[in-house]
């Protein structure tokens, strides 16, 4: 059973995060966030490129996924006080399964094409 503390805690997180994320400028750094990581994987396409700077392209690739990761759980905890509203959203489920498969070693390559 949760406190009223706890329960206070959750929606004082669910309305900073929602506040974040209705921003302009959040919604305009993950559509940057977005492009670039379509232009990375384009690049990644070049094989002279992928030898050349294979270390670069994954520490890059490591980046935008730590970045998709962290928005996912600003989008989580805006529905802390709510967090069945969280799977009701198609996208949220979307970018859940994406994000987690490309967290896993063995469908990391497979996630990034869906990322």
């Amino acid at each position: 059973m949760s406190s009223p503390a706890s329960g206070l805690r959750r929606r004082a997180l669910a309305t900073s995060s929602q506040q974040i994320l209705e921003s302009g400028w959040f919604g305009a750094l993950v559509f940057c966030l977005i492009l670039a990581n379509a232009a990375l994987l384009g690049v990644e396409t070049y094989t002279g490129v992928v030898h050349a700077w294979h270390d670069e392209l994954k520490t890059l690739e490591g980046c935008f996924l730590a970045a998709f990761t962290a928005e996912l759980a600003l989008r989580a905890a805006a529905h802390a006080d709510r967090p069945r509203e969280f799977f009701r959203d198609p996208w949220n489920v979307f970018d859940l399964t994406v994000v987690t498969l490309a967290l896993l070693p063995v469908a990391r390559d497979n996630a990034t094409v869906l990322r």
